[in-house]
């Protein structure tokens, strides 16, 4: 399947997120089974984009529901995809998403608005890395590609929240 990529690059301030939003909720007007998630930077953002587009784009959320049931932004942002949602999170959010998830993307056209940071500043130190990498906690094929070695899965130190994302 051919994936299309558009990039709008403008000047802050000339109107291209609002275009986007009006663009977007015509075409989901007009084509229902096309579905979105729009991600932005802020919650700020998520706030225009729920005033501009309210009854097409539904934000995850988190606290309790009627059923006394404890929800939270990322198990709230998976059951909406797995209802076929069109949805407005932020980069945040997004970027929490493991391999394991991307199954529920299938089907979705991307927006990004905003390119997002997808290096977090880490205060790890490099040494740090070359441990892992050299007492065979990660490995890294030749295509430099870097993956948690599976008999290591128990790992539970300092660099432990990582594994998801590798």
């Amino acid at each position: 399947m051919a994936q299309n990529i558009w990039v709008t690059d403008k000047l802050m301030g000339t109107g291209k997120t609002h275009v986007k939003l009006v663009e977007l909720k015509q075409d989901i007007i007009d084509n229902p089974d096309k579905k979105y998630i729009y991600v932005v930077v802020t919650r700020d953002e998520i706030k225009r984009v729920q005033k501009d587009c309210s009854d097409v784009f539904i934000t995850p959320t988190c606290g309790e529901t009627d059923d006394g049931i404890e929800t939270y932004f990322m198990t709230s942002f998976k059951e909406l995809a797995k209802q076929k949602k069109n949805i407005v999170t932020t980069h945040s959010l997004f970027l929490k998403l493991t391999r394991e998830d991307t199954h529920l993307l299938k089907g979705y056209n991307l927006v990004l608005d905003e390119v997002p940071s997808i290096i977090d500043i880490r205060k790890e130190k490099s040494g740090d890395i070359n441990e892992f990498y050299e007492n065979g906690t990660i490995l890294i094929d030749d295509n430099k590609k870097v993956s948690w070695n599976s008999l290591k899965k128990d790992y539970t130190g300092a660099l432990s929240k990582l594994k998801g994302r590798i």
